[in-house]
């Protein structure tokens, strides 16, 4: 095998017991082991429980002012933002390897396990930015992992890439989304985008699906910087 980040070769291990469950169609490793163990599970350090900030984890965390206006604020996340994860989201989202996004398919259908009772909501792209990429990366990466979604949002005001802007800029960033049906209030909804940085574009999303009558949202990143 190759690794599809690094490109060194590698001896796959199989897990054989997943041919015993049809249902787990995701079974090709990647990643090198040397590339597997730059991918760090949230889970398996000091974090936020909140939001998932897990550089510096103190009482008065930053999430705070989103629980302020959002009690209900719950925000999971899969693995931390670092040099090899940057990576990846940059070859990936930017660059358009497409074939990048089943690296976590695996990983994110088993932890969306969890949330089978939800209604996943991917945070959508403005169109041009989709027909520019030709792709929408979160969905990129649902499908790989077979999660069904919904597109219950959809960007009605097109903005600069929040990689360009300043922590101030982002945090400052008009509500970009509205709601394409009613939604019903019984419903659970998980609101997922690629990565958590300053929880603005998460909590527009929030936002957007409270006003048009959710009352059960939680929401979930591949990566948290």
């Amino acid at each position: 095998m190759i690794c599809e980040l690094c490109g060194r070769p590698f001896k796959e291990k199989i897990d054989w017991s997943l041919y015993f469950y049809p249902a787990e169609a995701i079974t090709k490793t990647y990643l090198c082991p040397q590339c597997q163990k730059e991918w760090i599970p949230i889970d398996d350090i000091e974090h936020c429980p909140y939001c998932g900030e897990w550089k510096k984890v103190s009482e008065h965390c930053e999430c705070e002012r989103w629980r302020q206006s959002i009690p209900f604020f719950k925000h999971h996340s899969l693995y931390c933002y670092n040099e090899l994860t940057k990576e990846w989201l940059n070859r990936y989202k930017i660059q358009g390897d497409y074939q990048l996004r089943m690296i976590i398919g695996k990983s994110v259908r088993e932890k969306l396990s969890n949330y089978k009772k939800y209604t996943i909501v991917p945070i959508p792209l403005d169109v041009d930015k989709y027909y520019q990429r030709g792709f929408n990366q979160v969905e990129g990466v649902l499908e790989a992992a077979n999660i069904s979604y919904q597109r219950l949002l959809s960007k009605s005001l097109i903005l600069s890439a929040q990689g360009l802007k300043t922590r101030k800029e982002r945090l400052e960033t008009p509500q970009p989304f509205c709601v394409n049906h009613a939604l019903d209030e019984n419903q659970f909804y998980l609101v997922v985008d690629d990565i958590y940085t300053t929880g603005r574009t998460i909590i527009h999303a929030y936002q957007a699906l409270e006003s048009a009558g959710a009352k059960h949202i939680q929401s979930f990143s591949f990566l948290r910087a």
